[in-house]
């Protein structure tokens, strides 16, 4: 059985067509993790045709955050009795043939999680070219980055996978555990390839079999695709959390950096942005990096 988990956050037009693409597709269940409920509405009220037999509402005490949202999903999608959970942003399109194609490569290559390359764009569009992503994490400067091309692509190693969008064994997530949940949003995936790592448990980007992105409608700040307040201080925060935990000597280089954004926000007359940027460091300087929180599955 394989059921994907997407986790909306008010981003209710890009989840109605994330729906429309998966409603076509071989997954069992959708189960749908409304972080937005209390404060926006049941995204149920903003999906056309949705088919309750096949889609699961689920409805958290509270705006639970990327890892925690996904954790839940992922504990409700093993419930179901899944074989395969694929984790997915509401931005993200998954046509039909993708699943068949991802499941067929995580078995025919021994892996525990493979994540689809992402296209920034639309597949097969003539008007706006699509652009590669690149996951990961920059380790010179302490930010994910974001664009490639395709010979980048085929020549380069990457320490992570795409958040946006990968599946994994059941059995790999009751191993190794959840996402960690010290991570609000971002670098939870970074953190995630550690451990698998410590478990010795192979993943892969396909080089073949890619999605559709609709990049930052999840954080975006209504108006722009650019990042939210709420964006910018968990940014912030994670990296800061992220390099504590496995790269403590570029943590100080990632703040010092993160300190010129944020006053590069104020000279442009931003004062929000560069407070949100600043208290998200402090933020992840206070945090305990010694305990990690990430659920164990049954």
């Amino acid at each position: 059985m394989i059921v994907v988990v997407v986790v909306v956050y008010k981003a209710f037009s890009d989840l109605n067509t994330c729906l429309r693409s998966l409603r076509a597709g071989p997954a069992s269940r959708v189960v749908v993790v409304d972080n937005s409920f209390h404060s926006a509405g049941s995204c149920v009220d903003h999906v056309a045709n949705w088919d309750s037999d096949r889609f699961v509402h689920v409805v958290p005490h509270d705006n639970l955050g990327y890892a925690r949202g996904n954790n839940l999903g992922i504990q409700h999608a093993l419930d179901l009795g899944a074989d395969f959970v694929i984790v997915c942003n509401p931005d993200v399109i998954i046509m039909p043939p993708v699943i068949d194609r991802l499941v067929s490569e995580i078995e025919r290559g021994s892996y525990g999680l493979i994540s689809p390359f992402l296209v920034e764009g639309t597949l097969g569009s003539t008007e706006r070219p699509p652009s590669l992503s690149r996951p990961g994490w920059d380790l010179a400067l302490g930010r994910g980055v974001i664009s490639t091309n395709a010979s980048e692509w085929a020549s380069r190693l990457y320490p992570t996978f795409f958040g946006a969008c990968f599946i994994v064994k059941s059995d790999v997530v009751r191993h190794v555990g959840g996402l960690c949940e010290d991570f609000f949003l971002y670098c939870e995936e970074a953190d995630y390839c550690q451990r698998l790592a410590q478990h010795e448990i192979r993943w892969a980007i396909s080089p073949e079999v890619g999605v559709e992105h609709n990049r930052g409608a999840s954080i975006s700040d209504g108006s722009t695709r650019g990042k939210s307040l709420i964006g910018l201080h968990h940014a912030a925060r994670s990296m800061v959390i992220l390099g504590r935990r496995y790269w403590p000597s570029r943590s100080v280089v990632w703040t010092v950096l993160r300190i010129a954004l944020s006053i590069l926000y104020l000279a442009r007359g931003r004062p929000d942005s560069a407070r949100a940027i600043l208290t998200g460091l402090l933020s992840g300087w206070r945090a305990d990096v010694s305990k990690r929180i990430a659920p164990r599955f049954s």
